[in-house]
């Protein structure tokens, strides 16, 4: 297991359910799931926690899930995961330096036989798996795109893929142990530099191929990416030096589907306070140092070391003071389409659906479309990390055939929920403030109904009661 000695900065980054955090992955020598796990594991993942949620994945014999069928309960399969599971891979962590550097080198040690699995195989083994629902929609989401670069790239169906390398066990556990791995640091969002993929040839399952590999190209579709040259002093001295290139795969396709999948902007460093750095190690000796460097912090707009006060001779009064605090900011996104088609019964359900898989807000905005038809936009507000949930849904239970996507940033109060006592009873009510100061109060809609249902009083009553008593509280 590797030693971390910055034990503050371990501690930090552990799962804690606290501030939102976020990860930057600076890639100078490319990705690849390998050097995402050292990186993790270096900047405070603990191995130990990590084995035993990839232990869950129950992968050392493939060969029954060729037997189950659909619904898991072919009788072989079945014994197959009642039986006793002995894991058939270990993680092997090494500190190494890497031209003065420290890092860890994650190996996944294993004796598969490096069956060809399909996505439908790898489904099921995450699926069945005891990994929280988050991972597992995170890990099969990159294997999906993993999936349509191989079909793209053979010009056949994602049905028909069997993956070859990234089929084998080391591969899924590059993946699925790297989403968890982010996971269980508490990391919510993912931004990556540039990527460097290398140059040459790099030999495969069907031969040898240019750098980046076909399906690697495929995936960074849209990422800026660079195989740059480097300079080096000749040896005897003469001072001439020459441009050289390093002709290796930097960017592996596992590499490529994790930041495809994972990442949600690619360029400079977010503003950050960054609280965990990991350095995760390759395999190649090259003449820059081979590492994946992870930074993990907080936005700095929701930071509090970061609300920087602006002060002058004249702020003297609260309101002055309160502008040079900046308000609470994050990111969220609005998913959209229009529907001209549906039938409006369907829409209901369509809401309830959607508030139960995380929605923030969904609502409906009427628009006149081609063809004079009435048709209405529908909204959904969420978090980033429920956009293939929701997407799912939408495309699932209703008629639209396409989905426009924004990520949009927000500023906001914090919002506090507290218990007011009015001659009714006692009434949840929310407050926003702000650097101390209550900006808003607003009655719990369904504590002020279960309060009228049980006096009888009108609901108005019982609004108007708590936003006064509200308000009195605060002053008292």
């Amino acid at each position: 297991m590797p030693t971390n000695t910055n034990t503050t900065q371990s501690n930090d980054a552990r799962h804690t359910g606290d501030a939102k955090s976020i990860a930057y992955l600076d890639c100078p020598a490319g990705v690849c799931g390998s050097m995402l796990l050292g990186a993790l594991l270096d900047a405070g993942l603990d191995q130990r926690q990590l084995q035993a949620g990839l232990e869950s994945l129950r992968i050392s014999a493939p060969r029954t899930f060729a037997a189950a069928d659909d619904s898991g309960k072919n009788p072989a399969w079945q014994a197959a995961f009642r039986a006793p599971y002995r894991p058939d891979f270990r993680l092997e962590c090494t500190p190494v330096l890497q031209h003065g550097i420290g890092a860890t080198r994650v190996r996944v040690l294993t004796h598969d036989d490096h069956p060809e699995r399909n996505l439908h195989d790898i489904k099921k083994i995450i699926s069945h798996s005891d990994l929280p629902a988050l991972v597992q929609d995170r890990a099969l989401l990159i294997f999906r795109k993993l999936a349509e670069a191989e079909a793209k790239i053979h010009r056949t169906s994602i049905d028909a893929i069997h993956f070859h390398e990234v089929g084998a066990i080391d591969a899924i556990i590059d993946i699925v142990g790297s989403v968890l791995g982010l996971y269980l640091l508490g990391v919510e969002q993912i931004f990556a530099s540039p990527v460097n993929t290398g140059s040459g040839f790099v030999r495969c399952a069907h031969g040898l191929m240019p750098v980046p590999a076909p399906a690697t190209a495929e995936l960074l579709k849209g990422v800026p990416t660079y195989s740059p040259g480097f300079e080096t002093r000749d040896d005897n001295g003469t001072g001439v030096t020459r441009t050289a290139r390093i002709e290796k795969e930097l960017t592996t396709p596992t590499g490529a589907a994790i930041l495809a999948g994972l990442a949600e902007g690619f360029g400079g460093q977010p503003p950050m306070i960054v609280t965990s750095i990991g350095y995760g190690a390759g395999e190649h000796q090259l003449p820059i140092p081979n590492v994946l460097r992870i930074l993990i912090g907080h936005p700095v707009a929701s930071h509090k070391s970061a609300q920087v006060a602006i002060t002058t001779n004249t702020a003297t009064n609260t309101a002055d003071s309160n502008q040079a605090t900046p308000f609470e900011r994050d990111q969220i996104l609005s998913l959209e389409c229009t529907l001209d088609d549906a039938n409006p019964e369907w829409i209901g359900h369509l809401f309830d659906r959607l508030y139960a898989d995380g929605a923030l807000e969904v609502f409906l905005t009427p628009v006149q479309t081609k063809k004079n038809r009435p048709a209405v936009v529908c909204t959904i507000l969420c978090e980033l990390a429920r956009e293939h949930q929701i997407l799912e849904r939408l495309f699932r239970e209703s008629t639209t055939l396409g989905v426009r996507r924004q990520i949009i940033e927000r500023r906001k109060l914090q919002r506090e929920l507290r218990t007011v006592e009015t001659e009714y009873g006692p009434v949840t009510v929310k407050f926003g403030t702000h650097a101390g100061q209550v900006y808003n109060i607003a009655p719990e809609f369904e504590s002020c109904r279960a309060i009228a249902e049980r006096t009888g009083r009108p609901i108005k009553t019982i609004y108007a009661a708590a936003l006064r008593d509200g308000k009195s509280s605060e002053l008292s």
